[in-house]
């Protein structure tokens, strides 16, 4: 029989969040030492103060939205202070990817077209 686990942060390893959560609360996923993957929607525009503290794993970042649609990218990119690649993906299949390394961020969407953030 397969020893069944509590959901804790030593197991997890990707969170999606469902589309209408709207705010990631204060140390959330704390500890999550494992966590290499966070995939979010929209809606999310709060994210609490060292919601990913110690998520050192955590690499990529996934937005469910387009490129230029509102999101709360801003809020979830204050709370990880290292290198994480960002991907946007929308139901029409358009997708751009990002590498942020701390307050530099390269955007790159295609061979056709690059955009650059602050």
């Amino acid at each position: 029989m397969e020893k069944l686990h509590e959901l804790s942060e030593k197991y997890i390893k990707e969170v999606q969040l469902p589309a209408d959560i709207v705010k990631i609360g204060s140390c959330a996923f704390y500890n999550c030492t494992k966590m290499e993957r966070i995939s979010v929607y929209p809606k999310l525009v709060e994210v609490g103060s060292d919601a990913f503290m110690n998520c050192l794993n955590l690499r990529s970042l996934r937005m469910c939205a387009g490129v230029e649609e509102p999101t709360g990218l801003k809020q979830l990119l204050a709370q990880i202070k290292w290198q994480v690649e960002v991907s946007f993906e929308q139901e029409d299949g358009e997708r751009g990817q990002f590498l942020c390394i701390r307050n530099i961020m390269r955007v790159m969407m295609s061979s056709d077209r690059r955009i650059f953030l602050n």
